[in-house]
């Protein structure tokens, strides 16, 4: 067992409509898996959802957070849907933007491309523009970063009048690559996993298992970064650097010593 307690948050997150069905499915409840999160801890405090009159999750209610020792929230990667849902083009054939971050990002940088490279023939010969410039893009699990948002706030608050630190670590489930800015500086430490069980990351949050990953792609330093990436040059995009001055591009790693410092073999041709 470890301390008296630990806080997971809940989130909601919706489906986007497919080729197999326009009925989309919500997901809710804890981010981490609670009863393993027992196994761990002598008690696991969840949050209380919040019905709408269909009986459909629309929030959450926060528990008494006086008691906890560490926050352990779990967060899934940004989700902009997928290739059968038609991830990025609307219904009358225009386009929006698929992001990186969780929050709505609009498409109005300088580094947005206003002409597309890519595009099918109109049936003048003239090639479709596939351009988002202007539009915004659309997550469907925004509420994973209001849940950490929030429970930030609350612990704060217990920190000052408690005069004690709750460490508040963050397991971002990751599929992509993602852009750390908008929660990293509130938050005392960031293990990312890609198809890692809870337990693992459960153990490694709490010192059971010393981290030995690296990233397998940059984190993005923001959105404009990602618009001005070249698709033809390697590792050229500007990667995000964090509030101790580390910088997440390809290859960073960290394990409790502190950081992984020989990186992985970039595929470079020996000169001839």
């Amino acid at each position: 067992m470890n301390g008296r307690g630990s806080r997971g948050p809940s989130s909601i997150g919706h489906g986007f409509p497919s080729v197999f069905s326009q009925a989309t499915t919500d997901i809710t409840g804890p981010t981490l898996d609670v009863d393993i999160a027992k196994q761990y801890f002598k008690k696991v405090l969840t949050d209380t959802p919040v019905l709408d009159a269909d009986g459909k999750v629309v929030d959450y209610v926060m528990p008494d957070l006086r008691d906890v020792d560490l926050v352990l929230a779990g967060m899934r990667g940004p989700d902009n849907g997928n290739d059968f849902t038609g991830a990025g083009m609307n219904k009358d054939g225009t386009f929006y933007p698929l992001s990186l971050q969780w929050r709505p990002y609009k498409a109005d940088g300088r580094n947005v491309r206003r002409v597309s490279i890519a595009g099918d023939l109109n049936p003048d010969g003239t090639q479709q523009n596939r351009s988002y410039v202007g539009a915004s893009s659309r997550i469907g699990n925004e509420y994973d970063l209001t849940a950490v948002k929030r429970t930030v706030q609350a612990v704060h608050r217990i920190e000052m009048r408690q005069h004690r630190r709750i460490p508040v670590i963050v397991s971002v489930k990751a599929r992509t690559s993602f852009i750390p800015a908008e929660f990293e500086r509130d938050v005392d430490a960031i293990l990312v996993g890609y198809s890692i069980s809870d337990q693992v990351l459960i153990e490694t949050a709490l010192g059971q298992h010393d981290p030995q990953g690296r990233l397998p792609m940059t984190s993005p330093k923001n959105m404009d970064a990602v618009e001005k990436q070249l698709e033809d040059v390697g590792e050229d995009m500007t990667p995000y650097r964090d509030s101790a001055g580390h910088v997440y591009s390809f290859g960073f790693g960290m394990s409790w010593k502190g950081v992984i410092r020989d990186r992985p073999d970039r595929g470079h041709r020996p000169h001839r």
